[in-house]
């Protein structure tokens, strides 16, 4: 074997090599550091010592006196930029003690060096023999070969110590990616806590995901197509009283009920992902902890997991039927004819921390639940109510369990029948009093700095009770009053129900002023939202999306036949709708969903519109139909303009008359005033501009259920293959060559209609009557053959087509009229209006008639017999000749399918 030789230091070769290695690994680090904030200068520090280095180690040279030095200066500069105190690891070693430890063993001895003479140098170090082990080293050896506090002979030339400067700079260059990946990490996390924008993040039952346009239908599921008997049911824990469907808040899977269990599907694809229909179920919480669920069965308490549903344990204490997660613990609650008791214990103890239990009557409408440190076991009956209220201490809250109770929104607990009302902490301090307070909505998402709680008509500052502002007088109509239900907060906006017509108002947080109201035809059932827009669907299944800022109609979608109680909720980004027949599903952009805050809207819209303003286009704008909706006995139509000039148009006439229609018939046809603040200047290079036409009385033939895709719904529906005609006839009011700002995309309040001149498109309003009616007869006849067939009716309105006219009274009883296909329209239309479940049938088409080409106007109360429906004309108030129980079938000939009122 070949003894080595000492060497000199690195190659050439390697010395190049390394140079270009250490070099590369710096000017990433450079590279980092310009993606930082104040990264440049620290980034261009970087690059010089590399082509410092990259000089020095080509050459030879040692261009760094002390690497511990610079390594420490790195040290220094990346603690300073982040404000974050380096690990340990990166401190530069310790300093050496003065006077080193004896050794444990004595060393074997050595031979002293030889005197080494001042004017010579020093002998070069002598190789080990051939396998012979090396020496041992010196005692007490330290990292450099020396002892501390002895001088340290050299072995020879400095370029031969070329071997530990190339390793000290590669430590360099390391230490300075590091410092640069630890700068950029904690900016990362920074930025990330401090949103420049002020968005925050969505609660979990808040959509995640961004819906700006027409959803994409992910799945359908039928109950009766996933191995269960019967429909889908409500799988939450019994509240006597509540609807039949309804779904547990998970962000994986889409849960229901079914006969004796529970089903989940996966929201993205359809799928079945479990059945549980074993453990006989009656009734569960929510999915805690990301995989649990308790549900009650006839055998007490049991807990499924969320991702299997397998049953995984029995609780102990058989007589509890409610369980509810509590930090770290489990809240148990249970009624009895005599008695209702409350518990805060563990999986193994439902009474380990304590149990409360009093002699009230049990009620029939129970509901547990929790806050982050208040447990509330409360009857919600409106007669005969009680709650009990606990901290986690188990001190009691409420004075008077007779007292209705509620929780609000930041978990303080309010006595609502106390005298004035009084609101306590979770310590069980009376914060103050003489207000009345409602329950947080359940769609509670406010935006950053709100704060608010709701009485019966005020909206106050839960931490002080002071009232912040109030619904305008005459916002809401008399008999509607906001104790009727505040439907959400969704960033800065309050959203709150007009009953009983089904509208819905909006409000600014912050200041109460109104933004937007919709007189009626807004779902009933719960909304949820994107943060940007609120969705509700009807009894139809149209789902209907609003806009937070401005209540336009942004899109429409129909969900199907879900059957009785629709419901519509969210998993994750997933909207899903659930009836007691179908569960169908959406996905949205994938974009991440962003709070509606109307500063920064604001802020926003001054910025888009200081620039890019836009002047007339030498073309007409193309002009498509989104939405159709009904409201208020109006047609309102949603419609986009977009220019067809890269340099943007203006529309600006004070006689803008609008003409839709489509294969069928007419659809409406009005004049508009587009001047003043409702001109519509359309954005550069294929933006466009969205507005609500509101057609009158009138000016419309045709309903969103007659429509293509209609479905049924008589409140809206989305645009399809509608064409719309615009022509100027009036005066414009905007000069060619006037610049003027983009209008804001969706903003801008809806544009009401007037009847057009006579002629054009209206010139034979016979004829267009007599099309409406047959579209809209053949859209109501599938659902009639469906739903209403075999079944009483209510007969509201039976007109014939006669020339002259038939001469009869109106639905008043008292107004004389001509029968014209006008007027029966007119009729038809108002009725429909009135009355949301109207139909229109055709007599010649069905088998219980015996007269023809009668126009029949029925409506749907949904009853079992004949006394039934002429009770709900009864409750209609209106006249019997006018109003009388029907049964409509193509089974049986028309003896005994009516029955009159007397």
């Amino acid at each position: 074997m070949s003894t080595p030789t000492p060497s000199d230091g690195p190659t050439p070769s390697r010395r190049y090599g390394v140079a270009v290695g250490v070099g590369a690994l710096m000017v990433v680090a450079a590279i980092i550091c310009f993606f930082l904030p104040f990264g440049g200068t620290f980034g261009a520090l970087i690059i010089l010592l590399a082509v410092v280095y990259a000089f020095g180690a080509s050459t030879g040279m040692d261009p760094f006196a002390n690497a511990r030095t610079t390594l420490e200066h790195l040290r220094v500069a990346a603690s300073t930029a982040t404000g974050v105190v380096p690990q340990e690891s990166w401190q530069p070693a310790p300093p050496p003690p003065a006077t080193p430890p004896p050794p444990a063993t004595p060393p074997p001895p050595a031979t002293p060096p030889p005197p080494v003479a001042a004017a010579l140098p020093p002998a070069p170090p002598q190789a080990p023999p051939p396998m012979a082990p090396p020496p041992p080293p010196p005692p007490n050896h330290w990292s450099n070969g020396a002892a501390p506090g002895v001088p340290q002979q050299r072995s020879g030339p400095q370029q031969r110590s070329g071997r530990k400067l190339l390793w000290s700079l590669v430590a360099i260059a390391v230490v300075a990616v590091v410092a640069v990946a630890t700068v950029a990490v904690v900016l990362v996390t920074r930025n990330t806590d401090n949103d420049d924008t002020g968005t925050v993040a969505l609660p979990a039952d808040i959509l995640q995901s961004a819906y700006p346009d027409v959803p994409t239908r992910t799945f359908a599921v039928m109950s009766d197509e996933v191995g269960t008997s019967g429909t889908f049911r409500r799988p939450n824990y019994a509240i006597g009283g509540e609807e039949s469907t309804g779904y547990l808040k998970s962000d994986k899977y889409a849960i229901t009920g079914i006969a004796g269990g529970l089903i989940a599907i996966n929201p993205a694809t359809g799928e079945v992902a479990w059945i549980q229909d074993s453990a006989g179920v009656s009734g569960c919480s929510d999915v805690f902890d990301d995989q649990t669920i308790a549900c009650a069965t006839e055998n007490g308490l049991v807990l499924l997991s969320a991702e299997t549903g397998d049953v995984t344990r029995q609780l102990p204490g058989s007589e509890y039927t409610r369980m509810q997660k509590f930090g770290d613990k489990y809240a148990y609650a249970r009624t009895d004819y005599g008695s209702a008791a409350v518990s805060l214990g563990t999986l193994d103890d439902p009474e380990a921390y304590w149990h409360r239990e009093m002699p009230i009557a049990g009620g029939t409408r129970n509901e547990l639940v929790v806050s982050d440190d208040i447990i509330l076991w409360r009857d919600l009956s409106a007669t005969g109510g009680w709650a009990m209220a606990y901290n986690e201490a188990g001190d009691e809250l409420n004075p008077d369990p007779r007292n209705f109770g509620a929780l609000m929104g930041n978990g303080w607990f309010v006595a609502s029948g106390a005298p004035g009302g009084a609101v306590y902490n979770s310590a069980g301090e009376q914060l103050y009093d003489g207000i009345m307070h409602a329950a947080q909505p359940e769609m509670y998402a406010p935006a950053p700095g709100i704060e608010i709680a709701f009485t019966g008509g005020e909206v106050v500052d839960p931490s002080t009770g002071r009232e912040l502002w109030n619904f305008a007088d005459g916002e809401l109509p008399p008999t509607d009053g906001l104790h009727a239900e505040v439907r959400g907060v969704v960033g800065s906006v309050v959203l709150a129900n007009t009953f009983p017509r089904g509208g819905l108002l909006a409000v600014d947080a912050r200041t109460g002023a109104t933004m937007w109201k919709i007189p009626d035809g807004v779902s009933s059932y719960a909304l949820t939202t994107d943060g940007q827009r609120v969705m509700g669907m009807d009894e139809y299944g149209t789902v209907t999306a609003y806009d937070v800022a401005t209540g336009s109609v942004a899109w429409t979608v129909d969900a199907g036949d879900l059957g009785y109680y629709p419901k519509l909720f969210v998993v994750g980004p997933h909207l899903v709708a659930v009836g007691s027949d179908a569960m169908v599903g959406f996905t949205g952009s994938g974009e991440p969903a962003v709070l509606y805050d109307s500063e920064a809207a604001s802020t926003e819209t001054a910025a888009a519109q200081s620039d890019g303003k836009v002047t007339k286009c030498g073309s007409a704008p193309r002009v498509v139909p989104e939405n159709f909706r009904a409201t208020d006995g109006a047609l309102v139509v949603r419609l986009k303009f977009t220019a067809t000039c890269d340099g943007g148009d203006i529309v600006s006439n004070s006689g803008y008359r609008v003409t839709i229609r489509d294969q069928a018939s007419l659809i409406a046809s009005a004049q508009f005033n587009l001047g003043g603040s409702s001109v519509l200047a359309l954005p550069r290079d294929g933006g466009s501009v969205a507005r609500d036409f509101v057609f009158p009385a009138g000016t419309f033939w045709r309903l969103p259920a007659s429509l293509s895709g209609g479905g049924g719904s008589n409140t809206s529906v989305s645009g399809g293959n509608q064409t719309v005609e615009c022509t100027s006839e009036g005066s414009d009011t905007v000069s060619t060559g006037q610049e003027v700002s983009p209008s804001s995309s969706g903003g801008g309040g809806q544009l009401s209609g007037v009847p057009a001149a006579g002629g054009g498109v209206t010139a034979d309003p016979a004829r267009n009557a007599l099309d409406a009616l047959r579209a809209q007869a053949n859209a109501d006849r599938p659902l009639v053959q469906r739903d209403l067939a075999e079944r009483w009716l209510a007969q509201i309105s039976a007109k014939q087509v006669r020339t002259p006219p038939m001469v009869a009274v109106d639905i008043d009883d008292t107004t004389m009229v001509a029968w014209t296909p006008e007027e029966i329209l007119r009729q038809h239309l108002a009725l429909r209006s009135r009355y949301p479940e109207v139909r229109l049938v055709y007599s010649n088409e069905w088998s219980t008639f015996d007269l023809r080409d009668w126009w029949i106007t029925v409506a749907q109360p949904n009853v079992a017999d004949a006394v039934s429906a002429n009770a709900w004309c009864d409750s209609a108030a209106l006249a019997p000749n006018q109003c009388f129980a029907k049964l409509i079938s193509n089974t049986r000939g028309s003896e005994g399918t009516t029955v009159y009122r007397r």
